[in-house]
């Protein structure tokens, strides 16, 4: 790939997002370098995010590169970012939510990655956290914070499986690697983010960009409500709802036979063997139970996960 021949879609998907949609079309707008299309796939919104990108695209005279479709009736976000992909036409396509922001930098530093390095399948970068207002938001909620260093580094599959920590908004992927797997995604279950990373992981083309490159918002969140926002993390019921999600949401990398090598199949297992035994750690309401379980997966266990699981389990004695 050389940089005047590679094309870049972004693939973006609305719905009811009207109140912090136009920040993240200009923070799209102000790229240092410039989409070749914008695909905006709306699912049926009635806020008036509709009118909102319509006149966006009007009044900044974009109809010949930015394109915006209505569905006629609601998928829902995961048949909706799917569908969409299937209609971007550029050699990278990145993923677009609608109440983020981009740096103006993020296509520029992320296309010529994957430009230059003919191994990167999935490319993403580090990013910060903003409330509604778009103020930055530290604290123990922030995810790893950049080094600036501009570095390359490979994920792999174990990651991807131990902590998915990378949303679609930081997301940038081949359109040629995705066309060959596609046909995976017709009936997918599994969120758009979560199966770009897993499959790229397996193949040994996820890569990470040590640079912040956008910043994801929390609505209605602020410095200020850190220790509301733990104390809402910390109910046991919610801890053990998510356990759940994500035991389904594992089981269906197996069902939908989304894995083909062993070591990802291995992988897979033992990440669900730990959820599980999570799970009866903190049903048990025992901190020893939950110790032992820590001490059983010490080499795959972060240590935060403890901190919490001891923190809920006591607060439930």
């Amino acid at each position: 790939m050389s940089g005047t021949e590679v094309k870049i879609s972004i693939c973006m998907c609305t719905y009811q997002g009207a109140e912090y949609i136009k920040d993240q079309l200009l923070s799209i707008y102000d790229q240092t370098r410039k989409p070749d299309e914008v695909m905006i796939f709306d699912d049926g919104s009635s806020d008036g995010t509709a009118d909102i990108v319509s006149s966006f695209i009007s009044e900044h005279g974009l109809a010949d590169k930015w394109k915006f479709f209505v569905n006629s009736k609601n998928l829902g976000y995961l048949k909706n970012f799917y569908q969409s992909c299937e209609k971007c036409n550029g050699d990278i396509i990145f993923f677009a939510d609608q109440d983020d922001i981009w740096y103006p930098k993020k296509l520029e530093k992320m296309a010529e990655v994957i430009e230059n390095d003919s191994s990167v399948k999935v490319l993403c970068c580090k990013f910060g956290l903003i409330d509604g207002a778009g103020k930055k938001i530290s604290g123990v909620m922030a995810p790893t914070h950049s080094g600036e260093s501009e570095k390359l580094t490979n994920i792999s599959i174990e990651s991807v499986f131990r902590k998915c920590e990378w949303p679609a908004m930081v997301l940038a992927f081949r359109k040629s690697w995705y066309d060959s797997w596609k046909r995976l995604t017709y009936n997918s279950s599994i969120p758009h983010d979560y199966l770009f990373c897993a499959k790229a992981a397996e193949e040994g083309g996820f890569k990470q960009l040590d640079v912040e490159l956008a910043a994801h918002r929390l609505h209605g969140n602020n410095t200020a409500k850190e220790e509301n926002r733990l104390s809402v993390l910390l109910k046991k019921s919610r801890k053990l709802k998510e356990i759940e999600q994500y035991l389904n949401l594992l089981s269906a990398f197996e069902t939908e036979n989304v894995l083909t090598s062993s070591e990802a199949k291995t992988e897979l297992a033992n990440k669900m063997q730990m959820m599980l035994d999570r799970q009866k750690a903190l049903l048990s309401g025992k901190i020893f139970n939950v110790l032992a379980n820590a001490v059983k997966y010490s080499s795959k266990i972060r240590f935060k996960t403890v901190v919490c699981d001891v923190i809920i389990v006591k607060q439930n004695s």
